[in-house]
């Protein structure tokens, strides 16, 4: 910054004096938050302000909410587990996933001003718990697949006790072409038994888009199975958008006592053709 001078005029006994005198200003401390030249400037770190790091979340969808150290930021998102990585840089401050699978999850963002970028992103690690009954399930319920390309989907019991079998059907879309179906060998664990599982034939499923399953376990563990599992593997292809659907009427699981037990939730799954 250049000097500034300043003029005094004295007068004296009728005579005026010019005196020169000059100071320097100094300039004025740099106080602007966003310029890195202020040696109080801060990186750019978002803050999550929806979920926190350990929550257990009892719904099968979520929104995570988060804020910026700054005004006009832009900001980058992961949900691992569901996305492939990080989204594109976007002025937003929330993103909702909808029908989410139980687990665990890990949400991560970031915040970027200009050309400054956070150097690791903000994380929370969540659960995911919405089925806390006897509930038979298709994991993943959502599922995107490029047409005429294979894709699979597991039916999966959850917080089931004293399990022996089951009798269900599953109705399909008429875009839905079901490829094969694989049982579940591991669904005692260690229990030394085995899981038999019976299907219609593919010619059947396809033609009246209609899957008949009927499993049973074999020997093991007279308790017969408790806990969440997959019971089959369905694999399939889609020519467009579709729906599995497990029919509650025609559906019953049974314990070792041969009696039914009662499933508190159905869900089938969405298949998206892109």
């Amino acid at each position: 910054m250049k000097p500034f001078h300043s003029f005094h005029l004295l007068i004296m006994g009728g005579i005026v004096f010019s005196i020169l005198s000059c100071s320097i200003i100094e300039p004025p401390e740099n106080s602007n938050p966003i310029d890195p030249l202020n040696p109080e400037f801060e990186l750019p770190e978002a803050t999550i302000t929806s979920h926190f790091d350990g929550q257990i979340v009892l719904q099968p969808d979520i929104t995570f909410k988060w804020k910026g150290r700054f005004t006009n930021s832009l900001y980058s998102f992961k949900l691992e587990g569901r996305d492939k990585s990080f989204s594109s840089w976007q002025n937003l401050q929330a993103a909702t996933y909808n029908y989410i699978d139980e687990g665990v999850y890990i949400f991560q963002v970031k915040e970027k001003l200009g050309e400054y970028e956070q150097t690791l992103p903000t994380s929370a690690t969540i659960t995911m718990d919405a089925l806390q009954q006897t509930s038979l399930i298709f994991v993943p319920w959502y599922q995107k697949i490029t047409a005429d390309t294979e894709g699979y989907m597991d039916l999966c019991l959850e917080e089931v006790v004293d399990f022996k079998g089951l009798t269900s059907k599953i109705s399909l879309g008429e875009s839905i072409t079901i490829t094969r179906i694989e049982g579940n060998n591991t669904i005692i664990g260690n229990d030394g038994g085995s899981w038999v599982l019976l299907t219609n034939s593919l010619d059947a499923m396809n033609a009246d888009h209609l899957v008949a399953i009927d499993g049973v376990l074999l020997g093991g563990n007279p308790n017969g199975f408790s806990g969440s599992c997959p019971l089959c593997r369905i694999y399939f292809s889609a020519a467009g958008d579709g729906q599995l659907t497990t029919m509650p009427d025609s559906t019953k699981i049974r314990n070792t006592a041969n009696e039914n037990i009662d499933i508190a939730v159905f869900r089938g799954a969405l298949v998206v053709c892109q």
